[in-house]
């Protein structure tokens, strides 16, 4: 059982969520991937402890939340502004963060610059933001240029994206997400992710920002985020897939430096999971879910009333 919720920034741009079992206990807030959505968490969470309630939103641009102002790009940073804008709307004197790939980078940032507001971390397949070198940062920002001012154009011209059947839909979200989305579980990331074409009738659009896809990562240096690790002494819990087909080399060796600082921590808890999936929480949540109820039970204080 799940509410869905809109609520209204200060911008007067709407945060979109469901929320998931009792209203009056102060739930975990769950963050999705890059172009992702709350539907992510949709097989996770009903496995979960029904001891606690569980607050899965929309980033900006995704799902059923407000797009940004034309003219202006996304970057992740601002991102760290809706966790805050949560924790001020609702009176929480803490938060608790399960997320997912882009979801942890921001609960990872947001954690290490504000440690006192958080305590509990359970983030999936991926640990921390990633380190770019200049040579990288230099191609990847002016691609991205380019490619926002296309997608921006378009958005002002209020043109109408590219229509598929529902089968076609399903099979780009396989291929965009390198096979990690199964055909038998797109659906859940596709129920806030399209409308009905006005121009196609039976075919539909994705409804997500266009613009999604030039946002600026967060790009701490390397040995900043280390540092910055050395204050997440809550409890937290890093799931990795050992065969996602997310995986990096330069970023497996990065999270290796940031988890072996994470290790001196005695809440910190690192599991392998056998998978080939980078969406193991939507396609295999039998796999996980044990795991973090477990972890939910030792670690979190089950009266957190709002």
């Amino acid at each position: 059982m799940f509410e869905e919720v809109k609520l209204t920034m200060p911008s007067g741009q709407i945060i979109a969520g469901k929320w998931f079992g009792n209203k009056s206990i102060r739930p975990i807030l769950c963050l999705h991937g890059h172009e992702d959505n709350a539907g992510t968490f949709n097989r996770l969470i009903p496995m979960l402890s029904n001891n606690f309630s569980y607050l899965a939103i929309d980033f900006p641009g995704h799902g059923r939340s407000s797009w940004i102002p034309h003219g202006q790009q996304y970057m992740i940073m601002d991102y760290l502004f809706v966790v805050d804008f949560l924790l001020k709307y609702y009176r929480w004197d803490k938060v608790s963060f399960l997320t997912h790939s882009m979801g942890s980078r921001v609960a990872f940032s947001y954690a290490s610059l504000y440690p006192e507001r958080v305590d509990l971390m359970i983030s999936i397949d991926v640990l921390k933001p990633p380190v770019l070198s200049v040579k990288a940062l230099k191609e990847q920002y002016n691609e991205m240029f380019e490619r926002f001012l296309v997608d921006d154009k378009r958005n002002q011209e209020s043109t109408e994206p590219p229509a598929y059947t529902f089968e076609e839909m399903i099979e780009k979200i396989i291929i965009g997400t390198k096979k990690s989305v199964t055909r038998e579980t797109a659906h859940h990331l596709l129920e806030r992710n399209v409308e009905p074409s006005k121009k196609y009738p039976g075919k539909f659009y994705f409804s997500r920002d266009r613009r999604l896809l030039s946002k600026y990562q967060i790009n701490f240096p390397q040995e900043n985020q280390l540092e910055l690790a050395e204050s997440l002494t809550m409890p937290y819990l890093y799931i990795k897939v050992t065969n996602s087909s997310y995986a990096k080399p330069k970023r497996d060796i990065n999270e290796a430096e940031a988890i072996k600082i994470l290790k001196k921590h005695p809440h910190f808890q690192y599991c392998l999971i056998e998978s080939d999936s980078h969406h193991v929480h939507l396609t295999e949540p039998e796999k996980i879910y044990i795991i973090i109820n477990e972890f939910l039970e030792k670690h979190r204080r089950l009266k957190s009333q709002l």
